[in-house]
């Protein structure tokens, strides 16, 4: 089990993802699509794709220079994540929107975060070319295909920024939170040791990437304590909520959780009928936050 201190193991979230891809495929993410049908992406093909990007977006920008991120839930998100931070440029994670209207909003964001690039999947490409032309759109599997394999850039320093976190925006103007690689590998290793994680851990999420909770504790804390993931989309769990308590028992997920709602929805919406097949005793360590806790929710849960 890791402790605090072992965040001085990793110099940087890149140096993290190399180590970890230098132990193969053998681990990583997988994607359950809605349909229930999963997709894997190991640590090794991860880490060559965001070099892949990495090396494209150095054509493009200069480090420092800031991308926005707007992706659905999926491989393409990590890709650009990891690309961005292996070309020392700030990623901006942000919701992928359904609408005009919901590209808008990030106008403020566009502003406040002085984002030149922004990168989605191609599905989205065009609609978004279309809805914000202030900013250039790229689609990171473009990119990909369009680095060259095996790139390599200078190591970003521990205490160099590595992405902006904004606020979701619901209450007041979003504000940007700058976190370096260091803040971010402080925070893993002090979960890591919190949260009890071990060689045998296994991590279910449908928290959306692009908030902290779903990006730090849902994407990034499997990969520092190097066990694996199991990922799906908000929309899949909130459509049907027995798809979260499915993998968890179809996956013997050790660790998993949500806000308050979600729990909530299990109770309302999973009737006794619906509950039989399923087993978490599996289930080790299950977080409640993001929003108030209550009580009684978590009976009833």
């Amino acid at each position: 089990m890791s402790g605090a201190a072992d965040s001085k193991r990793f110099p940087s979230l890149c140096e993290l993802l190399r180590r970890r891809a230098e132990e193969g495929d053998a681990c990583g993410y997988t994607f359950l699509r809605e349909d229930g049908a999963p997709a894997r992406l190991g640590w090794r093909e991860l880490a060559e794709r965001a070099r892949q990007v990495a090396s494209a977006l150095a054509r493009r920008l200069a480090p420092g220079e800031r991308v926005l991120l707007v992706h659905p839930a999926g491989f393409d998100f990590l890709t650009a994540l990891f690309g961005c931070l292996y070309a020392r440029l700030l990623a901006v994670p942000l919701p992928l929107a359904g609408s005009r209207a919901g590209l808008e909003k990030f106008l403020p964001v566009m502003e406040d975060a002085g984002a030149r690039l922004a990168l989605t999947d191609g599905a989205h490409l065009a609609g978004a070319r279309a809805s914000l032309p202030g900013v250039a759109w790229e689609a990171t599997e473009e990119l990909v295909r369009e680095g060259e394999p095996g790139w390599e850039g200078p190591a970003p320093e521990p205490d160099e920024l590595a992405y902006l976190q904004y606020t979701s925006g619901s209450t007041r103007t979003p504000r940007g939170v700058m976190l370096s690689h260091a803040n971010v590998l402080h925070n893993l290793a002090n979960i890591d040791l919190g949260f009890r994680h071990g060689p045998d851990s296994v991590v279910v999420t449908w928290l959306p990437h692009f908030h902290d909770m779903g990006l730090i504790y849902g994407l990034l804390a499997p990969l520092y304590g190097g066990f694996p993931c199991y990922w799906m989309a908000p929309a899949t769990f909130v459509g049907r909520p027995r798809a979260w308590l499915e993998a968890i028992s179809a996956y013997r997920a050790t660790h998993s959780g949500g806000p308050n709602f979600a729990y909530e929805l299990c109770v309302r919406r999973i009737g006794p009928e619906e509950r039989a097949g399923l087993d978490l005793g599996c289930w080790e360590v299950a977080f409640n936050g993001a929003e108030p806790v209550q009580a009684e929710t978590l009976e009833r849960f």
